[in-house]
């Protein structure tokens, strides 16, 4: 399974290196209460725009997945 997630990458033709709470929720697999908890202990780095929309960084999620499948 972690290894599905660490093939995932971001279509070629978006290459934005920032996504939304649907697909970071899709990377980590994961509920949106574990995702505030990566949030408030600064385990992923995101970014807040207007008010109340959260971006994430998508190399800093990947980056918690692989270091999560390093220890499996």
């Amino acid at each position: 399974m972690v290894e599905a997630l660490l093939v995932y990458s971001l279509p070629e033709k978006n290459l934005c290196p920032f996504i939304d709470k649907d697909e970071a929720l899709t990377l980590l697999k994961c509920s949106s209460g574990t995702l505030q908890k990566l949030r408030d202990e600064d385990l992923i780095e995101f970014y807040w725009v207007r008010n109340r929309h959260i971006i994430y960084s998508y190399s800093s999620i990947m980056k918690y997945v692989k270091s999560k499948s390093n220890m499996v």
